[in-house]
């Protein structure tokens, strides 16, 4: 008998056994070396030195990757795996990161919730402005084939803002101009342009090269018939809304105008004053012991009165309440020098009278006739009584203050609402019972 052992191909070891020159076989086991792959970025699951007969394997890709090709194989008997494992790749996803969001994505009919694309796949761009470049593109590991589109607006809105003075022609406030709309831009009187005269709207955007605006015109200095008037400020150009005083030298007051100002290009009063000479001998004095107590009048030069000029230097009073929430009850808030050496006598029967102070219950919100949360109403004003959802009106909610005391004494309160459920008899009962706020847990 001889017994002899021989290797096929250095995997499989056959064993054999010869008796009366027949050859008999013993056993024959088929082992796998691990499965080739030419992608560095496969994993082999589960990875070992060798691989007994119909061993499996999984071949695994990174996160993000996508596996082409055999991704599980056996060991067959003859010491192979069962498919060409080194075709198998890992192919990178497509990235749609950088996509407007406008952009929607239709990947195998399905609209696409993620924000990449397998490798193979192919993607359907739409949004509902206009798509530049291609609308359908193809994902091939990490690249795509062609470029993926972008999406534009396919209208502007108003090209100045509604409350600019700029008027835009054809004007279309509140709506949006389609895409290739040409406007042409103007200025109302006492306006002078700067900036783009029209604009292109392309794609969403206005082409603009400046923004327009309207600037006010200016005005030219005043020519004084008077030269003795001063002039303050004394400049070669006013802007629009700059005001300028007139005065005079001493012993001279402004007869005339006393100020002015620049209104668009237009002085709002161009007549010119003049000085003249001040009667001294007309003097006015105020008697505060005649005012109310919670008045305060303020004397102030001026210089605009009729000759001859009351009061030395001419002089007004300008009156007010001291304390600003007291309200001053008069027409009139400026007092002149008469000729007749005193001051308007309708000046002594100024009085201010008081504001009420709201006093809040629980949950009670109060305003005045301005719509404004307060807890002090000026005199002819009145108060607003309201409550919070679930609670219910107690009492008047609107009364009147009158120099200091409520017109409708009888306190406001918000009610809240206690439901007691009862069973009686069976049959469910509900009880609603009125209680205050302040009781109310």
């Amino acid at each position: 008998m001889t017994l002899e052992m021989r290797c096929f191909n250095a995997i499989n070891c056959l064993w054999t056994v010869q008796i009366l020159n027949f050859t008999t076989f013993i056993g024959c086991i088929a082992e796998c070396n691990p499965p080739g792959t030419r992608d560095i970025l496969i994993t082999i699951s589960p990875d070992r030195f060798i691989y007994n007969l119909y061993d499996v394997v999984n071949l695994v890709c990174p996160t993000g990757y996508q596996l082409v090709g055999p991704r599980r194989v056996f060991c067959n008997p003859e010491g192979s795996w069962h498919r060409d494992t080194t075709i198998t790749s890992c192919r990178g996803s497509c990235s749609l990161d950088y996509l407007e969001n406008e952009v929607e994505v239709t990947v195998k009919d399905e609209k696409l919730m993620s924000r990449s694309v397998h490798s193979g796949d192919v993607a359907y761009f739409s949004c509902d402005g206009i798509i530049i470049g291609n609308p359908v593109s193809t994902c091939y590991d990490q690249s795509w084939s062609p470029e993926i589109p972008s999406c534009l607006a396919s209208s502007c809105g108003r090209p100045v803002s509604t409350n600019s003075v700029v008027l835009v022609f054809p004007d279309s406030p509140g709506s949006e101009y389609e895409n290739g709309t040409d406007v042409k831009f103007s200025c109302p009187t006492g306006y002078d342009l700067q900036g783009d005269v029209e604009s292109l709207c392309l794609y969403g955007v206005w082409d603009f090269t400046q923004e327009p605006t309207c600037q006010a015109l200016p005005c030219t200095p005043l020519t004084q018939n008077d030269p003795s008037i001063i002039v303050s400020p004394n400049l070669t150009t006013y802007e629009s809304g700059l005001e300028i005083r007139y005065s005079c030298p001493t012993s001279h007051v402004v007869n005339g105008t006393v100020f002015t100002f620049c209104e668009l290009g237009n002085w709002k009063s161009p007549d010119t004053p003049e000085c003249v000479s001040c009667n001294s001998s007309v003097q006015c004095a105020l008697n505060s012991t005649r005012l109310d107590r919670d008045v305060l009048c303020t004397e102030e030069p001026h210089g605009n009165t009729d000759p001859p000029c009351y009061g030395h230097w001419s002089k007004f009073l300008s009156c007010k309440c001291r304390d600003p929430d007291y309200r001053l009850i008069h027409s009139n808030y400026v007092y002149w020098c008469s000729d007749q050496n005193g001051f308007d006598e309708m000046l002594y029967s100024l009085e201010c009278r008081a504001p009420c102070s709201v006093g809040l219950n629980e949950n009670v919100i109060a305003t005045n006739s301005a719509g404004i949360e307060t807890v002090i109403i000026q005199d002819g004003d009145y108060v607003q009584y309201s409550c919070p959802d679930g609670y219910m009106e107690n009492g008047p909610a609107t009364v009147a203050c009158s120099d200091g005391t409520w017109m409708i004494s009888q306190p406001f309160s918000c009610i809240g609402k206690l439901i007691l459920r009862l069973h009686v008899s069976g049959s469910l009962f509900l009880l609603q019972k009125m209680v205050k706020c302040s009781h109310v847990k």
